[in-house]
């Protein structure tokens, strides 16, 4: 059974964030997003999940920086790196949980 593929859009969408976002996070958090054969980015719904945990991030004060070493499995209070003292707890837990998504109508790139 091949996976589901979602083209920019629909995985912007579903994160709640613009298209630029991602691509931008993709560069400054070192995401390795697969590309088709043409050579376009297409996102599978751990991508997704992905996104939703570096947006929670993001609203809770993380700086790039400090998401960076999470998703990458590094501490960020070793490194210097400012956390926010709310945001202490989070770095305790490294597993990206999967959030609640929206249903909304999608194209799918197969």
């Amino acid at each position: 059974m091949e996976k589901v593929r979602y083209m920019i859009s629909d995985a912007a969408a579903l994160a709640g964030v613009e298209t630029h976002v991602l691509r931008y996070w993709e560069e400054e958090l070192d995401l390795t997003i697969p590309r088709n054969e043409m050579g376009h980015r297409y996102y599978t719904r751990e991508n997704i999940q992905e996104f939703q945990k570096i947006k929670e991030l993001k609203e809770k004060g993380y700086q790039l920086k400090a998401i960076r070493m999470i998703l990458h499995n590094k501490n960020p209070e070793e490194t210097k790196v400012p956390i926010p003292s709310r945001c202490r707890h989070v770095i305790t837990n490294r597993s990206l949980q999967p959030l609640p998504v929206q249903t909304i109508n999608l194209r799918i790139c197969l």
